[in-house]
């Protein structure tokens, strides 16, 4: 995960099944990133998938975040998926 082109360090990144409904939303998970900007999703099942990234703005009272990302999980699968999340506007 990144931000202007740096890594983004505590970021929360959530990864859901596509579409989401009240039945499998359970299912769903969260990480936060690394020193790197890295995080990592251990035993998720085969599916379609939707992950989003989120992070605290600069002053803390606004949230950034990422546009989704649609990914396809299959049995054993090893994905990496590019995030970056939006500067903040100032006005």
């Amino acid at each position: 995960m990144t931000q202007d082109d740096k890594p983004m360090i505590g970021g929360r990144v959530r990864i859901t099944l596509d579409p989401e409904t009240p039945y499998n939303r359970l299912r769903s998970r969260a990480a936060n990133t690394d020193q790197g900007g890295r995080f990592s999703f251990i035993g998720v099942a085969p599916g379609q998938y939707r992950v989003i990234a989120k992070a605290s703005g600069p002053d803390r009272g606004t949230v950034v975040a990422s546009d989704p990302k649609s990914v396809s999980l299959a049995e054993r699968d090893h994905k990496t998926i590019e995030l970056t999340v939006a500067s903040p506007q100032t006005h």
